[in-house]
Order: C-alpha cells, then structure tokens, then sequence
C-alpha cells in the first residue's frame, strides 16, 4: 500500500434528534461515526456510568446529578468517534418557508447531518458505512432520505453502503451518545439564538479537536436560502439550465419540493467534490 494511504475498514453511524418541549424553537439532528471497534470502547465506557440504565439526556441531570451527565460528556469528548450536530431556528425557517410543514426541518437536518459524517467517512479511509437512526421521526421517511442520499453518485464514488437504514431504540448505549449529542445541539443553537453562553458541556464537546462540529441553520442561512430557491425560478443561465436537467433526469415536476431537493442535492455534489479532493490527495 501506497505510503500516506489510509486502509479501508468498516464504520457505523448512529443519529438521533432532539427539540425543545413543544418543537418551536429549535429541532436538531446528530449523528457519530466511527469503526466497530472504537464503537465498542466507547460503549464499555459509557455502561460503566449508567450502569445499562436507560439514558434520555433530557431528564439524565435532573435524576443522576449534572457530574453523572458531564462524565458522559467527557466519555464522548475522549472517545475518538466523529460527529455532526445540525440545528434550525424553527422560527427563521417558517418566517421563509411558510407554505412548508415542519417535516422539512427534521428532512434538512437529517440530509446536512448525513451529508457531512459520509464526508467525514470518506476522508478516513471508511468503507462499508452502516447507518442506524432513532425510529421515533418515522422509519418510512427516514428510510426514503437514505435511500435518496445512499444512492448520489457523488458519494457512491466515494464508498460503499451498508444495504437500507436500520432503526434503533434508547436502549441501545449507541442511540444514547447521539441522544446526548442531539440534545446539545439543539441546546447549543437556543443559547445561540439569545446571544447567551454556551452551556459547560456543548463546550467540552465542541472543543474536542474538531472530531465533533455543530452547525446551527438561523436566521441570514434561510433568507440566502430563499433567494438562491429565487434564482431557479429564472428560465436563463447556466444555474437554471443545469435545475431543468436535473428534474427532468429524476422524473420530478417543477415545485418547491423539487427545488428544495434539488439544492440539498447541490450541496451534497459540493461535498462530494470536496471528498474527492481528499482521497486524492490521499492517493499521492
């Protein structure tokens, strides 16, 4: 093997989503990708805390104490697996998108969460990645995301996919950490949106040497959004011209929903180019 050239191994991702009390202000999704073996650390580590205890990260504090909490957070922080959390501001996204339900937020966060781990996989050499997501946003919706974003062939260059999500519960130690995660992005874009600072534990995690990274969908993201939705109602130029190709090669009609798709697609090329570039330079 080539010097510098990472082998391939096999990975796994696990994912959750987490709002506030009545889903108005913010909605959340994260995921954490590692190989096997990391999981499996991890897992020993965790269990050692909650003593297999099932573990919701929104009542964890209140009946296990904020120490009980912070050391999970530092069994995540030290663990070596990478993660994503994405968050929107419920309330830019309905003030833009007002024709849209809120089924949409939790579709964005899961396409820009999975986007960027499988681009995360991908640097590291990853192979046979396996998704499993917590069940309680839906399976058949879920399972049309993956489908959708398993099958761009900007990623399918890349690497391979395990065939079809599968579906967990918080029992499982794994769904646990990505609950936890989940739960501090969504936290981490409140405090955000109040210009408040940041709870102790969003900032043990985001200060983890880059493996894990939020990003948090407010206010200015959606009014450029809208305008670049906008840009493809012109019938002219080269950004339109390539919108048209597109539809008309995945059999859809012109709406929002197309659009909207059409963009998630547009910055997940983007990603892929981008992981492109990183194996190459692997490669040299």
């Amino acid at each position: 093997m080539p010097s510098g050239r990472k082998a391939f191994a096999m990975a796994s991702i696990f994912g959750d989503e987490s709002a506030d009390g009545n889903a108005e202000v913010v909605f959340a999704v994260a995921g954490l990708v590692a190989l096997d073996s990391q999981w499996d650390q991890t897992v020993d580590r965790w269990l050692q805390i909650t003593n297999g205890e099932d573990f919701h990260a929104t009542d964890w504090q209140h009946h296990h104490g904020p120490e009980s909490y912070e050391e999970l957070v530092q069994v995540i922080r030290s663990s070596g697996l990478y993660g994503w959390g994405v968050a929107i501001d419920l309330a830019s996204f309905r003030a833009e998108f007002p024709g849209l339900t809120q089924d949409y937020a939790y579709h964005k966060c899961f396409i820009e969460v999975a986007d960027r781990l499988i681009k995360l996989s991908a640097e590291h050499g990853y192979k046979d990645l396996r998704f499993t997501f917590d069940g309680r946003q839906g399976q058949g919706t879920t399972g049309l995301l993956y489908d959708y974003i398993s099958s761009q062939n900007e990623w399918v260059d890349l690497l391979s996919f395990a065939d079809g999500i599968a579906f967990d519960n918080r029992k499982n130690p794994r769904i646990q950490m990505a609950d936890l995660l989940a739960r501090e992005t969504m936290r981490g874009c409140e405090h955000a949106l109040r210009n408040a600072t940041y709870r102790k534990s969003f900032v043990a995690l985001a200060s983890s040497d880059s493996r894990i990274q939020f990003d948090f969908l407010m206010g200015e993201y959606f009014s450029q959004w809208r305008e670049g939705l906008r840009d493809l109602e012109k019938t002219t130029g080269i950004y339109a011209n390539e919108y048209w190709a597109w539809i008309k090669k995945q059999n859809m009609q012109d709406n929002l929903n197309s659009r909207i798709k059409y963009l998630v697609w547009y910055e997940a090329k983007c990603l892929g180019q981008s992981g492109q570039d990183t194996r190459s330079m692997q490669d040299n």
